[in-house]
């Protein structure tokens, strides 16, 4: 498939496996991106534990690997987070 149908294709099938595994054979990380769902709010204090959880979780993990899963999901949540507050703010903070 050329490359730049892939973009149809998973929003037709509704599965991004493509787009991760390019990303991922480049030693990429796919980040889902906020939505233009309306604002978001800048809670620093919120986002600031969001992405201290996401580093004992990560800390937790080095130490027992079996919390690795988890550690990896709080650090894709705590990422996904910050993206909407880049995006924010690029914005103008609208």
């Amino acid at each position: 498939m050329p490359i730049v149908e892939v973009p149809a294709f998973e929003r037709a099938c509704g599965a991004f496996f493509v787009s991760k595994q390019l990303a991922a054979s480049s030693g990429h990380l796919i980040v889902k991106a906020p939505t233009d769902a309306g604002p978001v709010q800048l809670d620093f204090a919120r986002l600031q534990f969001q992405v201290a959880k996401a580093l004992l979780a990560g800390a937790a993990a080095q130490v027992d690997r079996s919390q690795g899963q988890e550690a990896a999901r709080a650090i894709t949540r705590a990422i996904e987070a910050l993206l909407a507050m880049r995006t924010q703010l690029e914005r103008g903070g609208k």
